[in-house]
């Protein structure tokens, strides 16, 4: 009998060792989940304040291109922007009105089609787009006599390398460099 205590005894022992061996993996495999939760509750907590900071920018940039949009838009002078292709991609209502066309109807043509209606685009912007340089435009035919001319701006390139026009604006002349929008 004595045989088979101790055996039993040996197995008792090996399992108790099993068991531990198994109770200490797990231990270790919840500490792991445990530190994993943990790190993903940061990152989750860090995702949830870079989304408010997005909203926060994505709110602030809309005000500001509403607020930007009402100052064009205050300007009394008619003013476009084209891209290279010398087609309208931005107006202020001045501009629509004088047109006497709609915004809809005014963006994406050539703006030689629409206001101030040419066989083709200003010699001074056909060179400015040429050159990539400033040059003094025509005076547009709307333009009181007391009014500045025009100034042609190269084009800028936009995030899609897609090259804008000139933004036309008559009260640049005159004003200094700092001064203009």
């Amino acid at each position: 009998m004595m045989a088979n205590d101790r055996d039993r005894t040996a197995e008792l022992e090996g399992e108790i060792a099993r068991l531990k061996a198994e109770r200490d993996e797990k231990s270790n495999a919840l500490r792991s989940l445990e530190a994993r939760v943990a790190d993903l509750d940061k990152t989750r907590r860090a995702m949830l304040y870079m989304l408010e900071d997005l909203e926060e920018t994505t709110r602030a940039v809309s005000r500001a291109g509403r607020e930007w949009t009402a100052t064009v838009d205050a300007i009394s002078d008619p003013l476009f922007v084209h891209d290279s292709d010398l087609r309208l991609i931005r107006a202020n209502r001045a501009y629509a009105r004088i047109a006497g066309m709609d915004f809809d109807d005014i963006l994406g043509r050539p703006y030689y089609e629409v206001f101030p209606k040419m066989e083709g685009p200003f010699n001074s912007c056909r060179k400015a787009m040429e050159e990539k340089e400033e040059e003094e435009a025509e005076s547009l035919p709307a333009r009181p006599p007391d009014r500045p001319r025009p100034r042609v701006r190269p084009p800028l390139p936009d995030d899609a390398a897609r090259r804008k026009g000139p933004a036309r604006r008559g009260a640049d002349e005159g004003r200094p460099a700092g001064d203009r929008a």
